[in-house]
């Protein structure tokens, strides 16, 4: 499990939790699994600090984290129209190291953010058609946004 990356299935509960809370079961149901990967997924969430889990008899009340980085989350959720499939798998590793300057080069994000050049160049591709990120001389963050949420994300790991 890396800290610096979210599964379709994160983003997917994520997306639900910026319309409001859900019960475990609820919530589990509407993203199309079990309880018990439910329980895998959440506790995710909860660790990376975008989810709060609330305790009320025997349910459990899931809704997205008053931290700064769950609601810059909420923010970009929005701003994009719920199109948010660029964040998943190892580009938020690669965001982070963006969001750590104004940019970097190419090559310092290949020894810098941790995969395989493959991995990189398919997120590089995905966050540049989706109008994250911009590659001439330098690959840099181009949504505010995004940044400021990659920067609250980052600094409360």
């Amino acid at each position: 499990m890396s800290l610096l990356s979210f599964s379709k299935l994160e983003l997917s509960a994520l997306g639900e939790l910026c319309s409001g809370e859900f019960t475990f079961g609820s919530l589990s149901t509407k993203i199309g699994i079990k309880k018990e990967s439910g329980s895998r997924v959440f506790a995710l969430l909860e660790q990376k600090g975008m989810i709060e889990v609330e305790r009320k008899g025997t349910s459990k009340i899931l809704r997205l984290s008053r931290a700064l980085q769950a609601q810059a989350f909420r923010q970009i959720f929005f701003q994009r129209n719920g199109k948010i499939e660029w964040l998943a798998g190892k580009s938020l590793g690669v965001l982070a190291v963006l969001a750590s300057s104004d940019g970097v080069s190419r090559e310092s994000l290949d020894s810098e953010c941790g995969c395989s050049k493959p991995i990189l160049s398919k997120s590089l591709t995905r966050l540049k058609a989706a109008g994250i990120v911009s590659e001439d001389q330098i690959v840099s963050i181009t949504d505010v946004f995004v940044k400021n949420f990659v920067y609250y994300y980052s600094v409360n790991l």
